[in-house]
């Protein structure tokens, strides 16, 4: 009998360190699992983010491209309609060209109806008061004349050299045609300047008063000789 209870309690301790071992080995698995499991976690939130910083690089990039797109698509628009603009600029100079063809063939059948001087300082190209008042005179004219073109010739004094007075008297002119373009809308064929320099001057170089008078631009209002005849009548 004694060894019977011996052998029980044998096997029961051997049981019950069986169940210890497997016990630990449980835990352990389960440590090791949660282990991986919060790794996993830890993968899964890394991934997450870096998901979200790319996402929104993309966001971002797909923004900057339809910000370029629309800046792409008005350079584009202002540029159809710079050439359209240039397109119709390039009609209107041929028009204005075949006009000056046409006066040009005509000049002889042009007479002076009005002639007036307009005066400028020292160096000056720039219209002043009484320069423009001359000239709102003459298009007041202009505006009831048909058929006519203005002669517009710039001069200088004799101070300076020829080159360079050659430019500014043409430059005076030029301010005389801009003025009455823009004030009259005069259209472009039917003025026509030229630029003299110190030729042909009205009075004597070698006085302040003389110098003076010399730097102008003669303004001379032509009109067909047809046109001034049926005036006449």
């Amino acid at each position: 009998m004694k060894w019977q209870r011996f052998a029980l309690m044998a096997v029961a301790s051997s049981l019950l360190l069986s169940a210890c071992a497997t016990k630990k080995f449980v835990r352990e698995q389960i440590a090791a699992v949660d282990g991986n499991i919060q790794e996993l976690e830890e993968i899964t939130q890394a991934n997450k983010a870096q998901i979200k910083e790319v996402d929104t690089r993309a966001q971002d990039g797909i923004q900057d491209a339809l910000g370029k797109v629309e800046v792409a698509d008005s350079k584009a628009e202002q540029a159809g309609k710079k050439a359209v603009e240039a397109d119709n600029r390039a009609v209107r100079v041929g028009e204005d060209l075949e006009g000056v063809a046409i006066a040009v063939a005509n000049l002889d059948q042009y007479k002076p109806l009005e002639s007036r001087q307009v005066q400028f300082g020292f160096n000056k190209w720039e219209l002043d008061e009484a320069a423009r008042q001359s000239m709102d005179e003459l298009g007041a004219k202009i505006g009831s004349t048909q058929h006519y073109i203005i002669e517009l010739r710039g001069f200088t004094d004799s101070i300076g050299n020829s080159a360079y007075n050659l430019r500014l008297g043409r430059e005076r002119a030029d301010s005389v045609r801009r003025y009455l373009i823009e004030k009259y809308d005069v259209p472009l064929y039917r003025i026509f300047i030229e630029g003299l320099g110190e030729g042909m001057p009205v009075a004597d170089n070698k006085t302040r008063d003389g110098r003076a008078s010399n730097r102008r631009v003669e303004v001379t209002l032509r009109v067909s000789v047809g046109a001034q005849q049926v005036a006449q009548r």
